[in-house]
């Protein structure tokens, strides 16, 4: 029994550890999900919330799709929530299916929380067409440092904010979404998934030898 009271408190403290101080801020997209015919025209608005008293001074985004399914037309940025910036993000791609962005604003932390009184804002517009028979998920890619970094506050030092991220789901003629909309895990799900298992593991051992004990 102790073995056990002592594994789930492993991971029940995994748990508060791996809760991000900022986990309220979150990148929505909207539409949630939509059905369009093949070279119909669909908007995605992407904005953030929950930001409180923080700011958005920067970010460096990769979003993902399936070019079998939408055909990328355009890319309209709300610049008027970060002041100057650096470099100008319209237009830059990661290539087929992977749009990417990279913003610094060149404005101080008091200016951007001048602009950015709302704690939410609405970041990009996207347009595209349908391309083909299928569904895709609207995201951003997985990587915490290259394709869904966010910057706070803090000058030439800025804080990396912690967002959870959202998805929609584009379906195309006769693709169907099911489940494909479901956001991509955080990493911190995962490190707190593989915490679990471990304690569980513990706890069947301690089992075990309890067991061959009493025999």
């Amino acid at each position: 029994m102790k073995s056990q009271l002592s594994a789930a408190a492993l991971a029940a403290a995994a748990l508060c550890a791996s809760a991000p101080a900022s986990a309220a801020i979150v990148l929505g997209f909207t539409p949630s999900a939509m059905q369009i015919n093949v070279g119909q025209t669909v908007t995605i608005d992407v904005g953030i919330s929950g930001l409180g008293s923080e700011i958005v001074s920067g970010f460096d985004l990769n979003f993902i799709y399936s070019t079998a399914v939408l055909n990328w037309v355009k890319t309209t940025f709300e610049v008027s929530q970060f002041g100057m910036i650096f470099p100008d993000p319209i237009g830059t791609s990661g290539g087929p299916g992977n749009l990417g962005y990279d913003v610094i604003s060149l404005a101080d932390d008091a200016t951007l929380a001048g602009i950015q009184t709302d704690g939410a804002f609405k970041l990009f517009s996207f347009e595209f067409t349908g391309a083909g028979d299928g569904a895709t998920t609207f995201t951003l890619g997985a990587d915490p440092s290259t394709e869904r970094l966010f910057t706070g506050s803090g000058g030439i030092t800025p804080v990396e904010l912690a967002v959870t991220v959202g998805s929609v789901c584009i379906a195309v003629g006769t693709g169907n979404c099911g489940g494909a909309s479901q956001p991509i895990p955080e990493p911190a799900t995962y490190g707190l998934a593989a915490v679990a298992l471990l304690a569980a593991g513990v706890a069947r051992r301690s089992r075990r030898r309890v067991s061959a004990a009493a025999v």
